[in-house]
């Protein structure tokens, strides 16, 4: 559902003081979960894209006649569902294969701005550690300046963009795996994201 922004909470942040039932450690010593939700959109030729980003495109190099399948795929980097490294703004700040593996697999919590949305489609949530949401961008509509973007990435925090399923999230309790693709030096790249629910 648009108009859902989603905190992801690592232990040992200081932008946002948010009251968790346990350290994002403890979390994962005891990771299990009732249900697996794919907050992931499946990558295809037709997806939405970035306005002047490179769209998706699948190429079949060989087909089952010669044994087996293999495809060719071009895409940006920020096509389909994807993380924002802090480096995508911030020259020097960290890429997307040096994100910490402590903080792609964090607690997640849930605000819901779907009224605010509705009232107005350029709504701004200010205040947050990361953040993930189902459009394609987290700055406003006609944003010039990308100060969302800015502001997150300069405190070298990523952000997730263009997630799916995104309503079928508890307020609070989920655990989120970010499988962010390790690009060497890349400012952007795809990821495969799961919730866990308890």
């Amino acid at each position: 559902m648009p108009g859902k922004l989603h905190l992801l909470c690592a232990a040992a942040v200081g932008v946002v003081a948010l009251a968790l039932p346990a350290s994002a450690e403890e979390l994962r010593q005891k990771i299990s979960a009732t249900r697996v939700i794919d907050l992931t959109h499946p990558l295809y030729d037709a997806m939405a894209f970035w306005p002047g980003g490179v769209p998706f495109k699948k190429t079949r190099l060989v087909d089952y006649d010669q044994g087996y399948q293999l495809h060719k795929f071009e895409m940006g980097e920020n096509t389909g569902t994807h993380v924002d490294a802090p480096s995508h703004f911030i020259k020097g700040n960290l890429p997307i294969d040096k994100l910490a593996l402590r903080d792609i697999v964090v607690p997640a919590v849930v605000i819901d701005v779907k009224d605010q949305v509705a009232g107005n489609a350029d709504y701004q949530l200010s205040g947050a550690v990361g953040v993930g949401i189902d459009t394609l961008s987290l700055d406003f509509g006609p944003s010039k300046d990308f100060a969302f973007h800015v502001a997150m990435l300069k405190a070298n925090k990523y952000q997730i963009e263009n997630m799916a399923n995104l309503d079928a999230l508890p307020a609070t309790g989920a655990t989120v795996i970010v499988a962010v693709l390790p690009i060497q030096e890349g400012s952007q790249a795809q990821a495969r994201i799961l919730a866990l629910l308890p």
